[in-house]
This record gives structure tokens, sequence and C-alpha cells, in this order.
């Protein structure tokens, strides 16, 4: 039990208190001891009382005199108290107190604004976007939109509203950035409520179902509205001659997407071991195609020509040796040496000769009409050239032959049609077998 003491202590008493114990009333003691360098006095405050939770009896620090003087010592003792009268532990209660503290200063120091969170998701995550312009679009579109109205704001501070706001402008001019960039807040704010410190907007409120009461237009685009403009067919052999008088690895590189029906992406990553020059076939690895698939692309001769053209040379003007990862076509400024060609870099290739039309467009776009309107071959065919999902996702479970041989004759034709100045010139012919 608690020690009782009616006498109360006066200041001069405190001041002048020998070392020991002194007891001022309801529990209230002042401890007095020689300090360590043994010539000054340390005085400090005490509560001593029962704990109503163990039944135990317990002390409980109040301060140190002078800092805590006698009547601050009696309010904190009687705040002590009244906890104690409640069936509360006054010291218990500290405790909670100061972890709960901690705790808010914790989740404090790790409050980080939007354009901080962003960032990391972008330094964590960017490598697996498809390609170094979808990475750039990724960060230009928050960057553009939401950063001058979050960026700056506490993840925990940001409401709906904020999001709305975001939102709205971009809505009324480009619906489908607007998607776009609804879908990558939402991606934000779900890498920041992995932690488990987070107390902002749940991400799940920023589905595009979620917002459709405030937003009702934000819903994806139908895939039939977009079209990329094409070169003409007709248009398509001079086009390739005015290519082909052109200096610089670009300028080639378009000239090979547009005699595979390529994407882009496909032939700006291109590495030399990835050409079987003996089977006139290139294997494109699932890590550059769209639908995460790898892909046997049959070579015409105009397009291994145009590889062959391309391998570097020695001072006797015989190939030198290549290693299989170097890539085929390389960027000419030193400053993205060994990285390859950038997709603006072959888009003003294009741009620059036929304004009016798309890389896209005119490299598979072009070529399909080709086949529909000038020749015989089967759609299945330019499907699978194009990479295309054919059939059912049934049918392609069962699906174990690419058409390889098949698409070859069309790939050849495809070349003859484009460059038919180049077969039989400084083409080096190959004896591949075509299927009958």
């Amino acid at each position: 039990m608690a020690t009782k003491n009616t006498r109360k202590l006066t200041d001069l008493e405190v001041r002048r208190a020998a070392p020991g114990k002194h007891g001022d009333t309801e529990g209230l003691w002042l401890y007095v001891a020689k300090r360590q360098d043994g010539q000054q006095l340390g005085r400090k405050w005490i509560y001593k009382f029962r704990s109503p939770v163990s039944g135990k009896d317990r002390e409980m620090g109040l301060g140190t005199f002078p800092a805590v003087s006698l009547q601050d010592a009696r309010d904190a003792r009687d705040a002590a108290r009244k906890l104690v009268r409640s069936g509360a532990d006054p010291v218990d209660e500290r405790i909670a107190e100061r972890t709960e503290r901690v705790a808010r200063e914790v989740a404090l120091a790790k409050r980080r604004t939007f354009d901080e969170v962003a960032a990391e998701v972008m330094a964590k995550h960017g490598v697996n976007f498809d390609s170094a312009k979808h990475r750039w679009q990724w960060q230009a579109t928050l960057s553009a939109h939401a950063s001058p109205r979050i960026g700056a704001k506490a993840m925990e501070d940001i409401t709906l509203d904020d999001i709305v706001g975001v939102l709205e402008p971009v809505l009324s001019t480009a619906p489908e950035t607007a998607r776009r960039l609804r879908g990558r807040l939402a991606a934000v704010f779900a890498y920041a409520a992995a932690d488990e410190s987070y107390r902002g907007l749940d991400p799940t409120r920023l589905k595009a179902e979620s917002l459709r009461t405030k937003l009702p237009a934000l819903k994806k685009k139908s895939a039939e509205v977009e079209h990329h403009a094409a070169l003409a067919i007709d248009d398509m052999p001079d086009f390739m001659a005015t290519l082909a008088a052109l200096k610089g690895e670009a300028a080639a590189c378009v000239r090979f997407i547009i005699l595979t029906a390529s994407r882009s992406l496909e032939v700006r990553g291109m590495r030399w071991g990835e050409v079987d020059f003996k089977t006139a076939t290139w294997i494109v690895p699932k890590e550059r195609m769209k639908r995460r698939i790898s892909h046997r692309v049959a070579l015409s001769e105009q397009a291994v020509g145009l590889l062959q053209s391309m391998k570097p040379k020695k001072d006797n003007g015989e190939d030198a040796v290549v290693g299989a990862d170097v890539l085929v076509f390389n960027s000419p400024t030193a400053k993205r040496a060994g990285r390859g060609l950038t997709d603006m870099a072959v888009l003003r290739v294009v741009q620059r000769l036929k304004p009016d039309v798309t890389l896209h467009g005119t490299a598979r776009s072009t070529f399909a009409d080709w086949v529909h309107m000038k020749t015989g071959y089967a759609d299945k065919l330019v499907e699978t050239a194009l990479a295309h999902a054919v059939g059912t996702k049934v049918s392609r479970a069962y699906a174990r032959e690419d058409l390889l041989e098949l698409r070859r004759p069309m790939m050849q034709a495809w070349g003859d049609y484009c460059a038919p100045q180049a077969a039989g010139s400084n083409v080096v012919p190959l004896n591949v077998k075509a299927a009958a």
C-alpha cells in the first residue's frame, strides 16, 4: 500500500531538502539524491499509488525540481489521482499516450506528396512499361494534369473532389487521355496504399465505376474508332524508293519496319542474334511483342539485303564479327549510343516525307490493304503476319502452327511490290524453299 503522509512540504523545504525521501500529501514525494559529481543534489518528484488495474503499488515520475515546481508537482499528482479514481493506471496511460504520439510522428514523417509517390512508382515499376515512349507518356500525363493541382499535396490530404478536379478539365477536351489519366492516378494511390501506415483515399474509389456519378463519360474508347492514317497502296513503291535514297539508321529502320509489317518497338529493339540468315527468319522475343508472345517473321530478299547492308564492316570490306546482343539499328547520337533509336526518330522520317500518314498505318495497314486488294492470300496469313490474335481464345490455345512457311511467299511478294528495284540487284538471293 502506498505510504500515507499528511504533512505538506514548503518551497523552502524543497530547496533545502537533504538526500532522502520527503513526503508531501496524497502520495506525492520528493526524492533527493547526490549526483555522481558529488556536488549537486538531484531532486525529482514521485507519485506513489496503488494501481486499480494490477492492484500493485507503483511509482510515477512527475519531473525534476526546479523545472517542475512544488505546485506543478501537486497539479500533476492530482491529475494522476483522478485517473486512479476512474479505474485507470496513470503509468499505463502515459505509456499508451507516448506510443500513440510516436506513431503519429512516424506517420507524419512518412507523409509523402503525390509527386514523390508518383516518382517512386516510376523508379520501381517503369521498367515494366512496354517502351520508353510508354514511360514518357505515363510521366508526362501526370506532370501535365495532376502535378499542378495535387502534386505538392500529401497523399493523405487528397480527396475524391481533388481527383475529379484533375480529371474534369481533361475529360472535356480529351476523353481518352482522361481515361488513361484516371488509371495512372489509381496506380499511384494503390502503390501508396500498400504501406500499412497509409490513411489516405481508398484506391478503389478511383475506379471508373466509382467515379461514374461524377464523371459519367469516363469510359474506354471503342476499339473501332481509332484508325492509323496509312499510305495509299499505289504510293508505296515510290515512298520506299525515296526512303532508300535517304542516309541514316532511322530511314533504314523505317524501310525494315515496312518490309516486315512490324511495329516500331519490335524493330527498334532488334538484336543481331534474333536473325537467322540461313532460313531468312527473324524471331522477335515476347518482351517486345504487344501480346507478349514471341513471333517469327519471314524475311523477304529485300529485308535480308537491308540487314546485310547494316552489318558493321572491317577495313577490308568484309563483315565484322557482331555480338548477338548488339542492336541492329543504333542511334547516331553519342548520348544514346548503344541504346537504339527512339520512337520519335523513326516517326520524324515518315512525317518529313508524308506528314499526313503514320508509320504504324503505313507499315501495317497499307500491307493489309495490299494483301486484301492486290493478292489472294488468306486473311489468316495476314493476321498471323501482323501478330494479331486469330480465332477464339480456345482455338488459339490449340493452335501449334504459326504458318511461317505459308507466310513466306506473301512476304516476298510484299517485298517485291515495295522495292522491286532491290530484287536481283545488290540483294543476296536466298535459297529458301517456299510452301507450295
